[in-house]
């Protein structure tokens, strides 16, 4: 497990701290654009010590100066690398490629064709509650009505967000509020997902893409009703 690993190591060093902590928004994107940087740079390190390197060089010391407690600075490693994950495109695909994927989700850099038809576009819109597999094999019960996509999470958590439509066959999500511990630090208010439908199976689910405006990635995906 490299992610347990290196917060393990961090654990023991962090111990006797006591520096002042102070993290706002910007200086958050600042820590993980240098994490994401210290990250490219170990691309010919082996895959076990890349995230610990990446800790060594450039949240360690980003910590000595800014984390208070070894609570601090767990919060603030948890949520630079939940930040990465969304953020920096070789640290996702290293995610992708060195975790079990139980979902239906694929990574690519290249944006899949789109072949729906107008009439299956229409279908779409006239259903209300649809359901997608996470990565890890959890189910997402997603409901869409009156221009809120609301997600319900297993463990009761959930995540609300802003749904328009671009056009016939793509739709814009932006993130409004989320209870669950992970998506509330992945996104922050106003966060914008753009979503693209390319097909729908006999077999009770839309084949669709999301992707960020900021980095090329493109994540195809199915939406079961």
């Amino acid at each position: 497990m490299i992610f347990f690993r290196s917060f393990l190591f961090l654990s023991i060093i962090l111990i006797s701290w006591n520096i002042t902590y102070s993290q706002s928004k910007s200086e958050r994107d600042s820590l993980v654009n240098e994490l994401c940087i210290a990250f490219n740079a170990t691309e010919d390190d082996p895959d076990s010590m890349r995230i610990h390197n990446t800790v060594m060089n450039a949240m360690i010391p980003y910590l000595k100066k800014h984390a208070n407690s070894q609570n601090e600075a767990n919060e603030i490693i948890n949520n630079s690398f939940i930040r990465l994950s969304k953020s920096c495109k070789e640290f996702i695909f290293f995610g992708y490629e060195n975790s079990p994927q139980k979902g239906d989700w694929i990574l690519t850099t290249s944006r899949p064709p789109s072949k729906i038809s107008k009439r299956d576009c229409k279908k779409f819109s006239n259903i209300k509650d649809f359901k997608y597999i996470e990565s890890t094999g959890d189910t997402i019960r997603v409901t869409i009505n009156n221009g809120i996509w609301y997600e319900k999470f297993k463990d009761g958590t959930y995540s609300k967000l802003k749904f328009e439509w671009i056009d016939s066959s793509s739709f814009k999500l932006t993130f409004i509020e989320s209870t669950h511990p992970y998506r509330v630090v992945l996104s922050d208010v106003g966060d914008e997902y753009i979503y693209q439908l390319t097909g729908k199976s006999d077999k009770g689910f839309f084949t669709a893409y999301t992707f960020t405006t900021e980095i090329d990635v493109f994540s195809r995906f199915k939406l079961y009703y």
